[in-house]
């Protein structure tokens, strides 16, 4: 029996709310609302999910227990170590691991900014969201903050299984994300991947659009283009260079 979804469902990964978790394991990186999050632990999946911004977790937090699911806040020191071990999961039942921090190549500190507009486009490297940030933050004499100093952690320290879906939302942020993920591609099985290709975005950060392919690449990854750019539902990455050269003239923001 399919499990009933009684919420939003996210049309970019329908399957999950339809497939059964049976306790596998999701990432999500990047959360917003929450949706892909909230559909996986109503599947039955045991959900790894990273978001730095307070309101967002908070976001995350209401649409869980809303529909009476299962979640755990992940305590960290400051140096990125559990203060606690994580809960196992009921039987039957999914359950969210809540990592208010944000996904990164290696253990630290960095300055976030939290898009005050609409929230989508908060990023660490995005100059439109630091430019609303800090123009919002100078301009508030209050103790809310936009630009905020968020704790970094690499997934492979916590997710030591397979995985059945990844998903990394983070405004250009993707290859730092995956570099820290890098350990968990290699042992483990990862069945899935949904990852933004914003190069606009993978600029700000100091990177090239071809490095996050080259990296997806890299991890032996087959890779589609779902086309939401453009007039075709699914397109097969097999010629990178001539890929690139198409996706390059797509129009972003």
């Amino acid at each position: 029996m399919k499990p009933k979804i009684q919420g939003p469902v996210n049309e970019d990964y329908p399957f999950l709310g339809s497939a059964r978790g049976d306790h596998r394991a999701v990432v999500d990186v990047g959360l917003k609302d929450g949706v892909e999050t909230r559909m996986a632990v109503e599947s039955g999946f045991v959900v790894y999910s990273f978001e730095p911004v307070p309101d967002h977790c908070a976001e995350t937090r209401h649409a869980l227990e809303k529909r009476n699911l299962t979640y755990h806040d992940v305590e960290l020191d400051r140096h990125g170590n559990l203060l606690n071990p994580l809960p196992e999961p009921e039987p039957g039942k999914g359950i969210c691991y809540l990592f208010c921090v944000a996904a990164g190549a290696a253990h630290g500190w960095s300055t976030f900014y939290q898009d005050p507009t609409t929230g989508y486009g908060s990023s660490f490297h995005d100059p439109v969201a630091k430019d609303h940030a800090t123009r919002v933050d100078n301009q508030n004499s209050s103790s809310k903050k936009y630009t905020l100093e968020v704790q970094v952690v690499p997934i492979s320290q916590f997710v030591n299984t397979d995985v059945y879906f990844f998903k990394s939302d983070t405004q250009g942020h993707e290859i730092d994300v995956l570099k820290g993920a890098r350990e968990l591609f290699q042992r483990h099985i990862v069945r899935l991947v949904g990852i933004e290709f914003w190069p606009k975005g993978l600029k700000s950060a100091g990177a090239s659009p071809e490095s996050l392919m080259d990296m997806l690449h890299s991890l032996e990854l087959l890779c589609f283009d779902r086309g939401n750019q453009r007039d075709e539902l699914v397109h097969h990455l097999e010629d990178f260079t001539s890929y690139m050269k198409v996706a390059l003239d797509i129009p972003i923001g």
